[in-house]
Order: structure tokens, then sequence, then C-alpha cells
């Protein structure tokens, strides 16, 4: 296993609506050779009529180009306790 991709399922009380929160990471070995693209798209076509979320640290770079990449978009960033900027990105699928 040189990585992985965690979607985790969140059903929003208010709107009764179930979105996704997807998390993933690949050995830097293996990094910059398109796996993760190949894979998160794999994944984002078995997916349809919700919403994806990605909170991604504000200096990854790589990861960020990945999601916009994959036609996600920036809706917020914010400074979590540790000090760090988080951007977070979302995924309408079809």
């Amino acid at each position: 296993i040189v990585g992985g991709i965690l979607l985790d399922e969140d059903i929003d009380s208010q709107r009764l609506e179930t979105t996704h929160v997807i998390s993933y990471f690949l050995h830097p070995d293996w990094r910059h050779q398109g796996i993760m693209t190949v894979a998160l798209l794999a994944l984002l076509q078995t997916y349809h009529q919700t919403t994806i979320t990605a909170e991604v640290d504000g200096n990854n770079a790589a990861s960020i180009a990945l999601l916009k990449r994959l036609a996600f978009t920036e809706v917020t960033q914010f400074t979590n306790i540790f000090g760090q900027t988080i951007r977070l990105f979302t995924k309408e699928t079809t």
C-alpha cells in the first residue's frame, strides 16, 4: 500500500442531506505521478448527487492543485486551533 483514500459520510440534520468528507494520503516516493488523480477520479465516478468536502492545509500546494484539477471549488479558509490555515473545498457530484 502506497496510499489511501478515506471517505466519511455525514448527514446534515438541518438540510436532511448526506455529504461526504474526503481525505487522502500518498507516500512521498509515489507523488507527482498522477496516481492520486486517477484514484480520486475513480472514486468520484461512483458517487452521484452528493456533496464531497475536503479540508486542506493551506501550505499544501500539491493537494490544492489536485482538488482544483478535479473541479473542486474553494468555499472558505480558516485558521484552526493550531494556527494553521485550512482551505475548504467542495464538489457537487452529478
